[in-house]
């Protein structure tokens, strides 16, 4: 059903990028200047079939990795660009000191990737919440496949390489990467399917632009004291509660699962929420989005918000999720993924 193809080649352009990820930790742009124009697509190939047909996706890493403690699965940003969070995910995996961890960082290809192999999986912007496939050009008529489902089968392949010894799947991303991890916590079967043979899961989400709200509810901080919007204050923004901002009109993925079950999922499973108190900025990258704007006015105020949110529809703190508010950071994966903080929540038992 599955094949997978990997080359080693690219071990020194890892190594190198690995000093230059611990180089550029002081700024935040250097990776988008970096693989600005065309987007390299990574070595391997996981291959599968998808309504009888062969369709692949890249990846960098190996998942063809044996007797393996934990697999860490890295999910990359706007860059699109697996090398640079695989590369984190093996300083993170070394710093821990964890030497059974497989890195593995899919890529989920967007139509402005030129390089696209015939039945090579892409998308629109919406891979980041479990959307279809497009069918179109090279992929004319080719069938869709959700890309929560895909990785869903690339936990599943590795699980059959490591069954008897696999204990714990780490998912992280930041930026559209973290928004992915929030949403795919809060909706994959996957865990509760590997969680039955003694399988660990943690989420890991640093820095989104917005957040999934789990109703209709929405707050604002005043000078620090935390009020709910009254409906007056949001019923110009028509999509503040459609998905990725809230639960209504869910697409790919998602259509179809219950929302008490996105509810239960996301307040119960172990999550660690990071963002920068830096992260106040206005940046060309940040949700302007009448939506996001609701949430808040920066990545910083959204993450409060949100934890708010969360422990009041909870009725108290979520003991199952850990907040780290990071000093003199702000939206900086290199950072927050060399943080020791970050890592060792990353690595903890739950």
């Amino acid at each position: 059903m599955f094949s997978v193809k990997f080359s080693s080649a690219c071990f020194l352009r890892r190594c190198l990028l690995a000093v230059f990820i611990l180089a550029a930790a002081s700024g935040c742009g250097e990776m988008k200047k970096l693989y600005g124009g065309n987007i390299p697509i990574a070595d391997g190939r996981f291959t599968f079939k998808a309504a009888g047909t062969d369709v692949t996706i890249p990846y960098e890493g190996n998942l063809n990795a044996e007797n393996t403690d934990v697999l860490l699965i890295m999910i990359h940003d706007d860059s699109l660009n697996p090398v640079s969070f695989m590369s984190k995910g093996h300083y993170a995996a070394d710093v821990a000191g964890n030497g059974r961890t497989a890195v593995v960082a899919p890529q989920f290809l967007e139509r402005r990737v030129v390089d696209r192999e015939k039945g090579m999986l892409f998308w629109d912007r919406r891979w980041r919440g479990g959307g279809y496939s497009l069918s179109s050009g090279l992929n004319k008529n080719f069938p869709s496949v959700t890309s929560f489902s895909v990785l869903e089968m690339m936990i599943d392949y590795f699980y059959s390489k490591n069954s008897d010894t696999l204990k714990k799947v780490i998912i992280a991303g930041h930026g559209g990467g973290a928004q992915f991890v929030i949403q795919f916590a809060a909706m994959n079967m996957i865990e509760n399917r590997l969680g039955a043979r003694g399988v660990k899961f943690t989420y890991v989400a640093a820095n989104p632009s917005s957040y999934l709200y789990l109703n209709k509810e929405r707050f604002k901080d005043e000078n620090g004291r935390i009020t709910t919007l009254a409906q007056s204050q949001i019923t110009g923004c028509f999509s503040y509660n459609s998905y990725k901002y809230g639960l209504d009109g869910i697409y790919g993925y998602g259509d179809g699962i219950q929302q008490q079950d996105i509810r239960s999922n996301l307040l119960h499973r172990h999550m660690v929420f990071v963002v920068g108190r830096q992260n106040i900025g206005r940046s060309l990258s940040l949700d302007n989005s009448c939506g996001a704007e609701i949430q808040g006015k920066n990545r910083f105020e959204r993450a409060l918000l949100f934890r708010h949110h969360l422990e009041k529809v909870n009725g108290g703190a979520c003991p199952s999720h850990k907040w780290l508010l990071l000093d003199r950071v702000g939206h900086n994966p290199d950072v927050v993924f060399s943080n020791h903080d970050v890592i060792k929540a990353m690595f903890a038992d739950n």
